[in-house]
């Protein structure tokens, strides 16, 4: 078996791994669209109760998180990629490992990973994002794939993580 895919490590998928870990299962943008309309209706509150200051400081604060996690913070993530801009990943999945192969101006390098050595897996309708550690992530876009699945990788990762395969609904 050797299936290949590929990725780009631009603001989009930037954007989609930073939504995939804020927002879980949940859809991004129905969730902040939700928490706009439920910090709107506390806003009119906080108007109506004007003497209660901390209601108004709250409703402010909880504007200003929402907007963060959904606008802000993935384009603070995308700058601190520094020189990991734009790089390119070629995957091939064997049956036991896969090997990335990495090329951006700034670096270039190869590395094998073995699929019981993947720490965590949050899979969304475009991309896995897979974990070779807490911090560091591989992104595949699903779009690329070659050769085989998206099915056939999920049969070779998942066994082994169990609840640490995250499946997001959008």
């Amino acid at each position: 078996m050797e299936i290949r895919a590929n990725s780009k490590y631009d603001f989009e998928t930037v954007r989609a791994l930073t939504h995939a870990i804020s927002y879980k299962k949940r859809e991004p943008k129905k969730a902040f669209q939700i928490s706009m309309i439920f910090w709107g209706i506390m806003a009119v509150f906080a108007v109506l109760a004007l003497p209660e200051m901390l209601l108004a400081f709250l409703v402010v604060l909880g504007i200003f998180l929402s907007c963060f996690g959904y606008v802000i913070l993935p384009k603070m993530q995308y700058r601190l990629l520094a020189k990991l801009k734009e790089t390119e990943n070629e995957f091939i999945f064997g049956e036991e490992s896969f090997r990335v192969i990495s090329r951006s101006a700034a670096y270039q390098g190869e590395a094998e990973m073995r699929y019981e050595l993947v720490v965590k897996v949050i899979e969304n309708s475009r991309y896995f994002f897979i974990y070779q550690t807490n911090n560091q992530v591989y992104a595949v876009d699903k779009q690329t794939i070659t050769g085989g699945s998206a099915e056939d990788i999920r049969k070779c990762m998942e066994p082994g993580l169990g609840k640490k395969y995250i499946v997001c609904k959008y």
